[in-house]
């Protein structure tokens, strides 16, 4: 199917073709835009403190079944990511100028 669909698929381009093509908008400016670097900052710390709460959901279903152990590991955990918030808090990543 796929080398048919090569082989039959119409190969005449034009201009208007070649254009990108933006839900039915005609684009009028370049699609290269300059971000801030910062908001890589930002998206690195949100997906940080995201993946926290997803290992953090397991823990909080199964708690009684897990016991004390699992309370102090998940202490460990949640005190290394505040240590990596104070981190970042400290070397100024979250200013929002």
């Amino acid at each position: 199917m796929l080398i048919f669909s090569i082989i039959c698929a119409p190969k005449t381009k034009n201009e208007i073709k070649e254009q990108p093509y933006e839900c039915g908008n005609i684009v009028n400016t370049d699609s290269r835009i300059k971000y801030n670097i910062q908001f890589l900052n930002y998206a690195i710390l949100f997906l940080i403190f995201d993946i926290e709460t997803i290992f953090l959901f397991p823990f909080a279903i199964s708690y009684e079944i897990l016991g004390i152990f699992s309370l102090i590991e998940i202490t460990i955990f949640i005190g290394l990511l505040v240590l990596g918030l104070i981190y970042a808090i400290r070397k100024k990543l979250l200013r929002f100028n």
